[in-house]
């Protein structure tokens, strides 16, 4: 049994369910978890699906079509080999990658951007080798914990316990939603940064211990 698998099977142990928070749109999160009884929350929480309740951010069609385009302008303008190569989209995120050295294209894309942010649900990010162009109003995974939490029925009438498990910095936020619900775990060998997960786990073998145990419950 491999770790999606376990993970998997969490939604069959009585009264508990188990989901994944990921970047990727909800239609590839559907196609890598076929028939499975996961909570898919895709786009870094703004679509949700589960057999028990769906959930989309109100402008989410509207932020992946100003996307969309921006992705196409470039192509278009810079050419769809290097877009190819130094732009990803992904749900509702383009990042792309910029070489500072050279001047030409990294000056075109920023006047590009410039221009094709106006008048949308989008902004950027500039880093010295990357852009990211993404939703002005965030949401984040403290918010997808808390949307989700909102939506899970009930059970006897008491609040769901939550338990979060994250390895990225960006999982920062939704710790500290899950400590106001039940635990949150840290994911790393050497945790090296101030964290707000109550414990951690420090290898893979760790973990498939804990989903072992908790598979058995």
């Amino acid at each position: 049994m491999n770790m999606i698998d376990k993970i998997s099977g969490l939604s069959k142990v009585a009264g508990a369910y188990a989901g994944i928070i990921s970047r990727r749109p909800l239609n590839q999160l559907k196609k890598l978890f076929t028939q499975r009884l996961l909570i898919l929350a895709g786009s870094g929480g703004c679509e949700i699906d589960s057999l028990q309740f769906s959930w989309t951010l109100p402008q989410i069609s509207t932020i992946q079509q100003h996307i969309e385009n921006i992705f196409q302008l470039i192509k278009m303008e810079i050419g769809p080999a290097w877009t190819q190569k130094n732009a990803e989209l992904l749900g509702v995120e383009l990042n792309i990658t910029v070489n500072p050295e050279n001047l030409l294209i990294s000056r075109q894309i920023q006047q590009l951007l410039r221009q094709a942010l106006q008048e949308t649900l989008l902004r950027a990010t500039w880093h010295q080798n990357s852009i990211c162009v993404y939703p002005k109003t965030q949401f984040n995974k403290q918010m997808a914990v808390h949307k989700i939490i909102e939506l899970l029925p009930g059970v006897s009438g008491q609040a769901p316990v939550v338990c979060y498990f994250g390895a990225e910095l960006s999982d920062e936020p939704a710790f500290r939603e899950a400590n106001l619900h039940g635990y949150s775990i840290l994911l790393r060998e050497n945790i090296g940064r101030k964290t707000a997960a109550q414990y951690y786990l420090r290898n893979a073998n760790e973990l498939n211990k804990t989903l072992i145990w908790l598979n058995s419950l």
